[in-house]
């Protein structure tokens, strides 16, 4: 049984190669996402913490972290169902498909372009711009829709998602800064869980790369140059930039606040003895 059939078997039986059922998917996503954004932003300007946060950037910021988790917690579930249970990378990695991966390739796409929505109404509102996020959004939109459109590596794309696993963590460490939580031991547990994090998202690179070889022959010979590119080019980007630059900032932030609050123990117990001994 597929992981979309157990959310609802209706989902499974759908044509996902039909450009209607398609543009519902992510229409659809689209439309989740706002109404999402907008339950978020009511149920939150009830919370004293938000009301307290200090700029609307930091507010907005509030809000896309939720979202960013909701995102990062099904693309990490759907991610790892494909790398354990989903049979299509033992009969031809480069053209099979399950439906849940072809839903899971329409959802992503849904909240890309919900992404770039929000960071072209925020570079218009705000007057800033942040090429980044945008190059990164942008990159991942267009690789999903050359994947739906091309209808090839949909196992090793959804594979993929599973690196979202350090989404949730990062922004619940961004969410635990701006309230002034940085000292606590929620922080400093969460970003021990988040360091580690990265080295799931290496196996899950690795996993990527080993497939990559096994299979290189068929994946050239039936995969569009465009869709090679972006996949290998975003694949090599991660591997060897932006999952270890990430995992370092992780720790060298981790590291910080353990001296910090190592140097302010040190400090109250040396007052302390000081008394005493006075």
């Amino acid at each position: 049984m597929g992981l979309l059939q157990a959310v609802h078997p209706a989902l499974e039986e759908l044509d996902y190669t039909q450009p209607s059922v398609q543009a519902s998917v992510i229409g659809g996503t689209i439309l989740l996402f706002l109404v999402l954004q907008v339950l978020t932003r009511l149920v939150s300007s009830q919370m004293e913490v938000y009301r307290r946060l200090g700029t609307a950037g930091d507010k907005v910021g509030w809000i896309r972290a939720i979202l960013g988790m909701f995102f990062g917690a099904v693309s990490t579930v759907v991610g790892i169902w494909t790398i354990f249970w989903d049979d299509s990378v033992n009969t031809d990695i480069a053209m099979a498909t399950t439906p849940t991966g072809r839903f899971a390739v329409l959802f992503s796409v849904g909240f890309s372009i919900f992404e770039l929505m929000q960071l072209a109404t925020m570079s218009l509102t705000r007057r800033a711009f942040y090429p980044i996020v945008f190059l990164h959004h942008t990159w991942l939109t267009a690789l999903l829709t050359q994947v739906m459109w091309c209808d090839r590596l949909h196992h090793l794309t959804v594979a993929g998602l599973t690196m979202e696993i350090i989404l949730p963590f990062d922004r619940i460490s961004w969410m635990l800064l701006k309230a002034g939580r940085r000292d606590t031991r929620a922080w400093e547990w969460n970003q021990l869980i988040l360091i580690h994090t990265f080295s799931l998202r290496n196996m899950v690179e690795c996993y990527m790369w080993f497939h990559t070889y096994r299979n290189w022959h068929r994946i050239w010979g039936v995969t569009p140059l465009p869709l090679l590119c972006l996949v290998y080019g975003g694949l090599v980007l991660t591997t060897f930039w932006m999952t270890p630059f990430w995992w370092i900032e992780s720790i060298r932030r981790y590291s910080v606040t353990f001296s910090a609050r190592r140097q302010i123990k040190m400090h109250a117990n040396k007052n302390v003895s000081d008394k005493k001994t006075k």
